[in-house]
């Protein structure tokens, strides 16, 4: 897989997990089929909002799986200078955050879309510009 694939797919897939919630109301499940079936979680279960232990590993493992994809595609950054590189970097670690507070709030994921503060876009900016990804 090329670097850009696996940044773009790597953001794509963490727009999925901080959706979950806004997508059931619209039902609409972007959890992976074979996922459900691995950890015993229905459709009904998911748009009833329970959060369960099942439903935490699921979203462990996702997350796990779209980390991955942000490692892979990190070599990307050796090709890329100047403000483009800047750019890319504030998207991917735009991502990463949002990742990361989804892991954080995994038990509050079926009711509530995590989102960056002020804070979080301010610590991504500084990040961006004067640290290596």
């Amino acid at each position: 897989m090329k670097a850009s694939d696996a940044i773009t797919s790597a953001l794509q897939l963490t727009n999925f997990w901080q959706d979950i919630s806004v997508d059931l109301v619209k039902d609409r499940i972007y959890i992976p089929l074979e996922f459900l079936k691995r950890y015993q979680i229905s459709e009904e279960q998911l748009q009833q909002g329970h959060f369960s232990t099942s439903i935490g590993l699921a979203i462990s493992e996702l997350i796990q799986k779209t980390n991955s994809l942000f490692q892979k595609g990190m070599v990307i950054f050796q090709d890329i200078h100047g403000r483009l590189r800047w750019e890319l970097k504030f998207t991917v670690l735009g991502g990463k955050t949002v990742l990361n507070k989804v892991d954080r709030q995994q038990n509050k994921i079926l009711e509530t879309r995590p989102v960056l503060s002020k804070w979080d876009w301010t610590k991504i900016a500084i990040r961006a510009s004067f640290n290596s990804i």
